[in-house]
C-alpha cells in the first residue's frame, strides 16, 4: 500500500489546516487518514485507515466512539458509512490445530466502494465520550473510473422472482452450504472447497451460504457483550474468505444467528452457554426473552453495525440471513409474536445501517410455519429447508407454495439425510442433481443450496454437479422470461413412466424429464399447453452440460410430440418458437 499520511499532512499546512487543529481542546483528535494509491474502479474496496486519538474503554460502543464518513460523489450522491476497529493477525505458520496470532497494532478503518465512476469526495467524523465531535477531509477526493464488477444482488426489476446485479446482468445461484470448518484445518478448508482443482470455483458456482458460528465467523458470542476484542480472529478471517469470494466472483450469505444457539435441553444445544444467558451474566431469562428484552436487542443491534461497517461494502455478500431455523428456538411457538417484531425491527436497523441495501432474509425448519414472517416488506427472499428421499417431489412443492408470496424463492437446505438412500449410499452426487434440476424447473431462484459439503460433496468429489445448470442456462436472461412454472406432468410409456417439468418462458422454455422405464421412454406426448408456441427442442446432457441433439416438435390435435433422447435417467431441453 503507497502510505500518503505525510503528502496529506503537508496540503492540510499548505492550507493553513494542521490536522491537530481540527479537534477542540480536550476533544478526539484526527491525526491521519490514510489510503491506498489511486484511481479505483467502481465496486472496488476503498480503505480508509484512520490515525485518531480519543477517549473510549469499548472501541465497540458507539456511545463511547463513533467513527463514520460521509462519502459524496457524482450528482451529490451521499452515502455514510460507519467506521470499525481492527486487529490484524496471522497464522501461525503450519500450525495444526489452526492457530492465529495478532499481527501489528489495532486501527480504526473505514471500507466503502463506489457505485458510480467520478469524483468522490468524503469527510470522516469523530466523536469520543466527551461529546465533542471533529471532521476532517485529509486525502480527499478519490478518483474512481469504471471497473468490470457488475455490482450488488437486486431482486430484479423484470421480475420480482428473480435476481440481478446493480448492472442489470442477470444472476442465477448456484452452490452449496459450506456452513463451518473443521476446527483443526480452519480457514483453509474453505480454500480448498472453493479454489481447488474441479472444485466449486472451477464448476462455475456463484454462491455459498456460511453460518457466523462462535467458533468461525461471529463477532457477537463474547464476553462481555458488546465488547468484540475476543472475535476479531473470527472477524479477520471473515475478510479472508471475502477477498477470496470477490477474485472468484462468488456471493456468499452469512447467518448471523443459530437456531442451537438458543435451545436447551438437548446435549448439543449450547444456550448454557449464550452470553445472552441471564445465568451467564447476559439480559435474556429465556431464549424468547432474546427478540425482546430492550438490552438484548439493543447489543444485538450493535454488533449488526460492526458486521455491517465491516464487510457491507462487499459485493460478495448476497445479503444478510438474520437466522437460521428460527422456528426451533426453545419454545418459539410462544413467542412468535415477538420472533415477528424482532425481525422487522433488524431489518429497520439494516437499511438505517447498510448503504448499499443488501437483500435481507431469514429462514424456518418448516418453511410454511409462519407465512407472516415471508410477508414482512423488508425479507427480499425467501427460503424453504426439506430433507426427505423424495427430493424433487417435495422441492417442487415447497418452491411452488413459497412462489406466493411474490419474491424470489429457492432451498437454503436440502438433502436425504435420515432416509434411505443417505449421503453414504449415494457416492454419486445423485441426490444434490436431482435437487437443483427440480428447483432449476419449479420457477426457484436459484438452484438450492445442498446440506453436507464435508462428508459427502468433498469426500466423494461430487463437484461436478454444480457445473451442468451454469452450462445449460448461459445466454438465457432468467429475470427476464418471465418463466411461469408448470406442476410436474407424469406419463405413461411403455414399459414404465416418464417425468416432465416444464418452465415456459418469453422465448424459450426449459424442459426436464426423468425416464423410469426398463427399455426407455422413446417418445412422448404433451398437452399442447405445456410447450406453448415451441415447435423445436434441444435436449441438453444433465450431468455434463452440453447439448446433445436436436429436433422439431410435432404438434397435431392439441398434442405435441417429442422423442426422449436416451435411455433411462434423466435429461433436459430448451424449447424454442
Amino acid at each position: 500500500m503507497l502510505r500518503i499520511a505525510a503528502a496529506v499532512t503537508l496540503v492540510a499546512a499548505f492550507l493553513g489546516v494542521p490536522p491537530a487543529a481540527i479537534s477542540a481542546a480536550n476533544g478526539p483528535v484526527i491525526l491521519a487518514i490514510i489510503h491506498s494509491a489511486q484511481p479505483y474502479r467502481t465496486y472496488q474496496r476503498i480503505q480508509l485507515q484512520v490515525n485518531l486519538r480519543a477517549q473510549y474503554s469499548n472501541p465497540f460502543d458507539p456511545a463511547q466512539i463513533d467513527l463514520h464518513a460521509d462519502f459524496i460523489g457524482p450528482g451529490g450522491r451521499r452515502e455514510r458509512v460507519n467506521g470499525f476497529y481492527y486487529q490484524g493477525y496471522r497464522r501461525v505458520p503450519h500450525s495444526i490445530p489452526w492457530v492465529l496470532k495478532p499481527s501489528g497494532s489495532p486501527e480504526w478503518l473505514i471500507r466503502f466502494a463506489a457505485p458510480v465512476p467520478g469524483v468522490w469526495t468524503y469527510v470522516v467524523y469523530l466523536r469520543d465520550r466527551t461529546g465533542v465531535q471533529v471532521h476532517s477531509t485529509l486525502g480527499s477526493p478519490l478518483r474512481v473510473q469504471a471497473g468490470t464488477n457488475p455490482g450488488y444482488v437486486r431482486v430484479s426489476r423484470y421480475d420480482h422472482h428473480y435476481l440481478a446485479f446493480d448492472n442489470g446482468t442477470s444472476y442465477y445461484p448456484v452452490g452449496e452450504n459450506l456452513a463451518f470448518w473443521r476446527q483443526i484445518y480452519g480457514l483453509n478448508e474453505y480454500y480448498n472447497w472453493l479454489n481447488a482443482p474441479g472444485k466449486l470455483h472451477a464448476q462455475r458456482a456463484n454462491l455459498i451460504r456460511v453460518w457466523m458460528d462462535p467458533w468461525t465467523f461471529q463477532t457477537d458470542f463474547v464476553r462481555p457483550l458488546g465488547n468484540y476484542r475476543a472475535s476479531q480472529a473470527n472477524a479477520w478471517a471473515f475478510d479472508q474468505l471475502l477477498t477470496w469470494l470477490e477474485a472468484d466472483r462468488i456471493e456468499v450469505i452469512p447467518v448471523l444467528l443459530e437456531d442451537f444457539e438458543f435451545r436447551h435441553k438437548h446435549s448439543s444445544d449450547v444456550w448454557r452457554d449464550n452470553p445472552y444467558n441471564r445465568r451467564l451474566g447476559g439480559p435474556a431469562e429465556t431464549p424468547c426473552d432474546f427478540f425482546s428484552n430492550p438490552t438484548a436487542i439493543a447489543l444485538f443491534e450493535r454488533n449488526l453495525r460492526y458486521d455491517v461497517a465491516r464487510w457491507g461494502y462487499s459485493t460478495a455478500i448476497l445479503g444478510w440471513e438474520l437466522w437460521n431455523e428460527v422456528d426451533l428456538v426453545t419454545n418459539f411457538n410462544s413467542c412468535r409474536p415477538q420472533v415477528l417484531s424482532w425481525h422487522s425491527a433488524m431489518i429497520t436497523a439494516l437499511r438505517s445501517l447498510d448503504p448499499v441495501h443488501h437483500l435481507v432474509s431469514t429462514t424456518l425448519a418448516r418453511a410454511f410455519t409462519d407465512p407472516s414472517i415471508w410477508r414482512l416488506p423488508g425479507i427480499s427472499f425467501v427460503q424453504g429447508d426439506h430433507y426427505d428421499k423424495h427430493l424433487p417431489r417435495f422441492i417442487v412443492g415447497d418452491i411452488h407454495g413459497l412462489r406466493r408470496y411474490g419474491k424470489p424463492v429457492w432451498m437454503s437446505e436440502y438433502g436425504p439425510f435420515g432416509h434411505p438412500p443417505g449421503p453414504h449410499d449415494d457416492h454419486t452426487g445423485q441426490f444434490i442433481h436431482l435437487g437443483q434440476w427440480a428447483s432449476l424447473l419449479s420457477g426457484a431462484a436459484g438452484a438450492g443450496l445442498n446440506w453436507n459439503w464435508q462428508a459427502y460433496v468433498d469426500r466423494y468429489h461430487t463437484y461436478w454437479v454444480y457445473g451442468a445448470i451454469p452450462r445449460f442456462i448461459a445466454g438465457i436472461a432468467m429475470d427476464r422470461e418471465h418463466f411461469s412454472p408448470r406442476w410436474p406432468i407424469w406419463l405413461r410409456v411403455r414399459g414404465g413412466r416418464i417425468e416432465v417439468f416444464v418452465l415456459q418462458g418469453r422465448t424459450v422454455s426449459l424442459l426436464w424429464a426423468r425416464c423410469f422405464a426398463s427399455a426407455g421412454c422413446g417418445s412422448f406426448t404433451l398437452p399442447l399447453s405445456a410447450v406453448g408456441r415451441a415447435t423445436r427442442v434441444q435436449w441438453w446432457n444433465t450431468r455434463l452440460g452440453t447439448p446433445i441433439s436436436g429436433a422439431p416438435i410435432h404438434a397435431v390435435a392439441g398434442s405435441a410430440t417429442l422423442v426422449y433422447p436416451g435411455h433411462a435417467g434423466d435429461y433436459a431441453a430448451k424449447l424454442f418458437p
